[in-house]
């Protein structure tokens, strides 16, 4: 019992320096870290506006390109998700769809543009998959039945 008294001390003592840290708060700044000390320029200002337009003309560019993708292969019957990275020595069907995966370059060449188009591909493809899935068949034999008396 004296033995586990003092492992209960020895815990609460090792714990005390944390409890006690939050109140003493220490500032922790970066060396050499770049202090902007005069405010942003209206010049500055626009430019980075402009690169925001810019990005989102190109975004939404990049989502149409996707879609238009995707249109063109479902109407010539090409169905299947696109994703990076090397080919896979497998032939590899999407679990949502069951389509099969397209690998449409190496991951470390996408940027922001390029996972746009294949996303929004591939949300197009699914849309479609979803709208026009046939309706899968049940084995009603091997469907347990509610209104079933036990033996």
């Amino acid at each position: 019992m004296c033995a586990r008294v003092y492992i209960w001390i020895a815990l609460l003592m090792s714990l005390a320096p944390a409890a006690w840290a939050t109140d003493k708060s220490v500032e922790v700044t970066l060396e050499n870290s770049p202090v902007r000390e005069k405010p942003i320029s209206d010049a500055e200002l626009a430019r980075w506006k402009q690169q925001a337009e810019e990005f989102g003309v190109k975004f939404k560019a990049a989502c149409d390109r996707g879609n238009a993708a995707a249109v063109k292969d479902i109407k010539a019957g090409r169905f299947r998700i696109r994703k990076c990275g090397d080919p896979a020595k497998k032939q590899e069907t999407d679990s949502k769809t069951g389509y099969r995966i397209e690998r449409v370059g190496p991951c470390s060449q996408r940027n922001v543009y390029f996972d746009a188009a294949v996303e929004a591909y591939n949300r197009t493809m699914r849309q479609w998959s979803v709208t026009h899935r046939r309706p899968e068949r049940s084995n009603r034999a091997m469907q347990v039945t509610a209104g079933r008396r036990p033996d």
